[in-house]
């Protein structure tokens, strides 16, 4: 039987969907985007709101850190990137080049790079700190949904409406590997920890495990009833969390492919997860406008 866990926190501010979450490399912050067209910048430890970055001028899909802590990147339906000092709240750099809506965002380890999927169905490589395009990637047939770096920046998996999901090679600029299993959307994906495997989403209800080296799939985690939105692995690289439609998040055991852990709480979708640095954190967005931690004993 799966335990069930109840949110140690709830944090009001947002006054629609909340579509992203992510933590602070260090662990004391998390920000949160929606589709009030804000970003919220929020103190973990007392689940104040501390700063609202406002710039974009339609809903924020996504929003990440950077690796230092010091910048926020975020993707908009307004087909941009910002880039904003977490300090002054202020936009540095906007990226402008998508020809329509971006559903994702991620930035690169090492700190170098940025990464956005978008609805013209490519995947951009960005120089962070030039904020210019370095190249886009095209492949998939459908909008680009999902974006990941692998933990040592060399490679950038993709997600699709096309049910694909593509890695890219950074030095060479060429798609290595296509991976082909889901039966519907694909939408979250991420890389494990040591690099071996990915973990892919999918509105066909399951998370699907793959060898990165073969391109093969390995696992089919079945648990959720809808939608699944993200997965993303713990630090050991032994659990997935994940993030659904049917209002609950899940914590995997993958050497049995069972869902150890369901945490409840949101009254409709989440579609947002997080793990803090540490493992100790799990943050969540939803459709019922909420942000809500959860402590992972």
């Amino acid at each position: 039987m799966s335990e069930t866990v109840t949110a140690s926190a709830t944090l009001k501010g947002h006054n629609d969907e909340v579509y992203s979450v992510a933590f602070s490399p260090d662990g004391k912050y998390l920000v949160s985007s929606g589709n009030d067209h804000l970003i919220k910048l929020w103190d973990v430890a007392t689940g104040k709101e501390l700063r609202t970055f406002a710039g974009h001028s339609a809903w924020v899909r996504s929003c990440t850190f950077t690796p230092d802590g010091r910048r926020i990147v975020s993707g908009a339906a307004d087909a941009t990137l910002h880039i904003w000092d977490i300090n002054t709240g202020e936009t540095t750099k906007v990226l402008k080049g998508h020809q329509g809506e971006v559903f994702a965002v991620a930035t690169s380890p090492d700190g170098k790079y940025a990464a956005s999927g978008a609805q013209d169905k490519k995947v951009r490589l960005w120089d962070l700190d030039k904020g210019k395009k370095i190249v886009s990637f095209k492949g998939h047939s459908e909008l680009a949904r999902g974006v990941t770096f692998s933990p040592d920046s060399s490679f950038i998996a993709s997600t699709s409406y096309d049910k694909s999901v593509r890695i890219w090679d950074i030095q060479t600029k060429k798609e290595l590997r296509v991976l082909h299993g889901h039966s519907a959307y694909a939408v979250g994906v991420s890389f494990s920890p040591d690099c071996h495997y990915l973990a892919s989403t999918s509105y066909d209800t399951t998370i699907k495990i793959w060898d990165f080296q073969t391109g093969e799939e390995t696992k089919t985690l079945t648990g959720h009833g809808y939608q699944v939105w993200q997965a993303l692995w713990t630090a050991d690289g032994k659990h997935i969390l994940s993030s659904s439609t049917d209002t609950y998040l899940k914590l995997w055991n993958l050497s049995t492919s069972k869902d150890i852990k369901t945490f409840k709480g949101h009254s409709d979708i989440v579609y947002g997860c997080a793990l803090s640095s540490d493992n100790r954190m799990i943050a969540s967005g939803s459709r019922d406008k909420l942000v809500m931690l959860w402590k992972l004993e």
